[in-house]
């Protein structure tokens, strides 16, 4: 990603508007520029992709979704949802919603 001082004044702007780090920025920015989805698990974050229309995915996402496809059996993707609760910063009904998820698939 090429810096300019635009670039860099627009970021900030970004930066302190939904007050959000550099690499969430840095992220969104290039997500704008090549018109392409983010993964994204920080909250202002993803409140600042959905302003700017910008898709993203998150890490429960991922795992719910590999699950119901079947590339993750049911026992793996709970052992990797209690690490992502363990290890995340997740609110307690995003967590029990993916589990609901996992255990519905067989």
């Amino acid at each position: 990603l090429v810096h300019t001082e635009k670039s860099a004044a627009k970021q900030r702007k970004l930066r302190e508007q939904f007050r959000i780090d550099a690499g969430e920025t840095a992220a969104l920015f290039l997500a704008m520029k090549k018109k392409c989805a983010i993964g994204i698990d920080d909250g202002p974050g993803i409140q600042a992709a959905k302003v700017l229309g910008i898709p993203f995915i998150t890490a429960m996402n991922v795992l719910t979704e590999l699950c119901e496809q079947g590339i993750l059996n049911q026992q793996s993707a709970l052992a990797k949802l209690d690490d992502l609760q363990m290890y995340g910063r997740y609110h307690i009904q995003i967590v029990e919603d993916a589990r609901s998820r996992i255990k519905k698939r067989r």
